[in-house]
C-alpha cells in the first residue's frame, strides 16, 4: 500500500511538473524575442531622448490621439523593473537546480588594483543602472559613483578596501567596496568596529552562479580578521533582488531609512 500511495503522488507530481513545463516553454520563447524591445526601451528611458519627449508632451507639442504610454511617468519603469525582478527570479531557480557540490566559476578573490579600474567602471554603470530603474528622480543614467581618480585614490586607501571576484584568466567578475567604519570616544555609540559594504555588484552576465555569495562571505571572514564587531550595508528599497540576496545570507535590518516625497 505504501508504494502504491508513493508512485501515485509521484505520478501526480509528474503530471503538474510537466503541465508547468510545457505552459512556460513556449512563453519563454515570446519572452526571449521580446529581450531586444526591453533593452531598446531601457536605452530611451535611461537617455535624453525620453526627457526630451516627455517635456515636450507636458508642453502640449503631441497630438491628443498620440498614444504616449511609454511617457507616462510609471509606464516603462514598471516593466523594467518587472523585467528584473523576473530575471532575478529564473537566475534564483536556475542556481537552486544546480548540484550542490558545484563551485562558483572564479578561481580567486584579491584586492582590486589599478589595471581593475576599466571593469569596476563597467560594473558601476550596471549597479546605476538598477537604481535609475528603481527612482529616476534620484539618479541619473547610465553613470558611475566614481570616476576613475576617485577609484585609483580609493584603491589606495587603506580604510576602504575593494575586493573583486576574477575568473581563471583573472578577468574581474564582480566586486565588493567595503568601509572601515570606527567609533571611538563618541557620546552614544559604543566603541566597536564596524566594515560597510559599500556597494557589491555581479557582472549581471554572470550572476546566479555564486559569485556573489563567495563575495560577501570573503567580506565577513575578512571583517572577522580585522577584529570587527560587524558587517553592515545599505539596500535600496526599489532593489528587491538585492534585499533578497542579502536576507538569504543571513543579514537582518539595523535600521530604516524613510522618506516622504514633497
Amino acid at each position: 500500500m505504501e508504494q502504491i500511495e508513493r508512485i501515485e503522488a509521484m505520478e501526480a507530481l509528474l503530471r503538474r511538473a510537466k503541465a508547468a513545463v510545457e505552459a512556460l516553454s513556449p512563453a519563454l520563447e515570446e519572452y526571449a524575442r521580446a529581450r531586444e524591445d526591453i533593452r531598446a526601451l531601457e536605452r530611451y528611458y535611461g537617455g535624453e531622448d525620453w526627457n526630451r519627449d516627455f517635456d515636450d508632451d507636458r508642453a502640449g507639442k503631441f497630438p491628443p490621439t498620440l498614444r504616449r504610454g511609454v511617457l507616462s511617468e510609471d509606464g516603462v519603469y514598471d516593466l523594467l523593473t518587472d523585467d528584473r525582478e523576473l530575471v532575478e527570479r529564473m537566475r534564483e531557480i536556475a542556481a537552486e537546480a544546480k548540484p550542490v557540490n558545484q563551485r562558483p566559476r572564479t578561481s580567486a578573490i584579491r584586492r582590486a588594483e589599478e589595471r581593475d579600474i576599466p571593469a569596476l567602471l563597467k560594473l558601476l554603470v550596471q549597479v546605476d543602472m538598477v537604481h535609475h530603474i528603481g527612482r529616476p528622480d534620484l539618479f541619473k543614467g547610465p553613470a558611475t559613483k566614481y570616476t576613475r581618480e576617485e577609484l585609483s585614490a580609493i584603491l589606495r586607501d587603506g580604510a576602504r578596501p575593494v575586493f573583486v571576484s576574477v575568473d581563471a584568466a583573472d578577468a574581474v567578475q564582480g566586486y565588493a567596496f567595503c568601509v572601515l567604519q570606527e567609533h571611538r570616544g563618541d557620546n552614544i555609540m559604543t566603541d566597536i568596529r564596524t566594515l560597510y559594504i559599500d556597494d557589491l555588484c555581479v557582472d549581471e552576465a554572470l550572476r546566479g552562479r555564486g559569485v556573489g555569495r563567495a563575495l560577501y562571505e570573503y567580506v565577513l571572514e575578512y571583517a572577522r580578521e580585522i577584529g570587527c564587531y560587524n558587517v553592515t550595508l545599505n539596500v535600496w528599497a526599489c532593489n528587491g533582488s538585492a534585499r533578497r540576496f542579502y536576507e538569504a545570507c543571513g543579514m537582518t535590518p539595523q535600521k530604516y531609512g524613510m522618506e516622504k516625497i514633497l
